[in-house]
């Protein structure tokens, strides 16, 4: 490693913090003990990020790099005359300090804005774009063929907004007909409701009014299901009534639900969603389940038992402790 005090952007081994930068980030959340990765993506490939081009330690909010040289074998054509390589930016854990992701590692957040090396000189329309030979920052429209818009290389976003969320408290007011004093307020989990084991409750006490259930930590693993269609591991939890029947001060098969968590309506349900360690995951929650509230952790949505919406968006904070206790919202059959 050199020890000059030159302010070079070559590839070279050296460690000067001087190397001027050419693509620099904007993170907006929580990046202490983070590092970054760029990962190279085949326009028109399979979602696989697996291939890492640049690793490297978040110093503050804003900051810059140089990546060094972008690798023959990642350039692509994509048309007569012009080549890129594409990667997506990605904030993750670096709970050992090393900078580089483990399979263990949280991924915090991922860009809606990819640096992008362009070769060649990009044809008038994009020009007009503001692409130009060398580093741009590109968002793509992955539901449309090929839109994108042009951003700031030196200036590009990146949001930390997927630290899973490990604690949540719902709660109201009980609006039911039965005596307080003959239920009780349990969360239920889907696993048990759908006839699994009913002893690992996270929540199971005498009804009050105002009523108050808070979740703390990861769901038990007993509750977790894989859920193929949406690519993630989650939990979702029923908070009811119940009539204890046979005053086992547990619920139990033969006692009866009484009163549900309702927003008007719509029965509401606690979710917990695996925090993502790949960037895959981290992907889709970004771009497929944040447009729904969806996030890691805990969170609280709303489903309407007359319809089959596969994916209820969840709850805006001031709804999470205004929920009524009541039966105008039972949930018959099962969540979504």
């Amino acid at each position: 490693a050199d020890s000059d005090a030159d302010t070079d952007a070559d590839s070279d081994a050296d460690t000067d913090a001087d190397v001027d930068a050419v693509l620099a980030f904007e993170i907006d959340g929580e990046w202490t003990n983070t590092a970054m990765s760029l990962s190279w993506f085949l326009p028109g490939g399979e979602m696989d990020f697996s291939n890492t081009f640049w690793e490297g330690e978040v110093t503050s909010a804003s900051f810059g790099i140089d990546p060094g040289v972008v690798p023959a074998e990642q350039i692509v054509e994509v048309e007569p005359g012009l080549s890129i390589a594409m990667y997506i930016p990605a904030l993750f854990e670096d709970a050992d300090g090393d900078t580089i992701h483990d399979d263990d590692e949280l991924v915090v957040g991922v860009g809606h804005y990819w640096p992008v090396w362009v070769q060649g000189d990009p044809p008038s329309e994009f020009a007009d774009l503001g692409l130009v030979a060398g580093w741009n920052a590109l968002e793509l429209d992955f539901d449309s063929e090929g839109e994108f818009s042009v951003g700031d290389p030196m200036s590009i976003p990146l949001s930390a907004a997927l630290w899973p969320t490990m604690e949540l408290e719902i709660g109201g007011s009980y609006t039911g007909i039965q005596p307080l004093g003959e239920q009780r307020l349990a969360l239920l989990s889907g696993v048990a409701m759908e006839g699994g084991d009913l002893s690992e409750l996270l929540y199971d006490d005498a009804l009050t009014d105002p009523w108050a259930i808070t979740v703390s930590g990861p769901a038990p693993e007993s509750h977790l299901v894989d859920q193929d269609e949406f690519g993630l591991t989650m939990a979702w939890e029923y908070p009811l009534a119940y009539l204890d029947n046979d005053s086992s001060g547990a619920p139990s098969k033969g006692d009866l639900p009484t009163n549900f968590a309702c927003l008007d309506r719509d029965y509401v349900l606690l979710y917990w969603m695996e925090p993502a360690v790949s960037i895959e995951t981290a992907f889709y929650f970004e771009y497929a389940w944040a447009s729904y509230g969806w996030s890691p952790g805990w969170f609280a949505a709303a489903v309407d038992p007359m319809t089959s919406e596969p994916m209820p968006y969840a709850l805006e904070a001031a709804d999470l402790t205004t929920l009524e206790l009541s039966a105008i919202c039972n949930p018959w059959g099962g969540p979504p």
